[in-house]
């Protein structure tokens, strides 16, 4: 992989993370191919996923709906990917916080395992298929 491809997959990768913070759907979705799938594993008790968005309206719609956070701070801790041409897998791990609006407000904080799957297009490196895998989620108290 050369030095060009790491740097743009992982910018790739962060775009993600800002753009989910900002609760842009519209942003989150042009990170992926026309066709992309944000596929969910929210439950770390259950080996079963929870759903799927296809598509740009569809993944949209899933993250304009973190609005419901107060606030979310996304921080990516490593990305790896392996590049064949104009295709790529790789795993993230992210720590993402979601302040819960409310009277009793706290931190949900997601351990998250992101499996990934790029094209490269005209546009630059696109993930064709994400796939969110929280591995535990904690609670904290959030100071006011």
């Amino acid at each position: 992989m050369s030095a060009g491809d790491r740097q743009e997959l992982r910018e790739l990768v962060e775009r993600y993370a800002l753009a989910v913070d900002h609760a842009d759907g519209a942003a989150v979705a042009a990170l992926f191919t026309e066709a992309g799938v944000l596929a969910l594993w929210m439950d770390p008790a259950s080996g079963e996923q929870t759903g799927e968005r296809r598509g740009h309206d569809q993944i949209a719609r899933a993250i304009d709906g973190l609005t419901q956070y107060q606030a979310t701070h996304h921080t990516v801790s490593a990305t790896h990917a392996v590049v064949d041409g104009d295709a790529a897998t790789g795993e993230t791990t992210c720590t993402a916080h979601h302040v819960e609006r409310g009277p009793d407000v706290h931190d949900r904080v997601l351990y998250i395992r992101y499996v990934n799957t790029f094209a490269r297009t005209a546009a630059g490196w696109r993930f064709t298929r994400r796939e969110v895998r929280v591995q535990w989620v904690s609670r904290l108290p959030v100071d006011r």
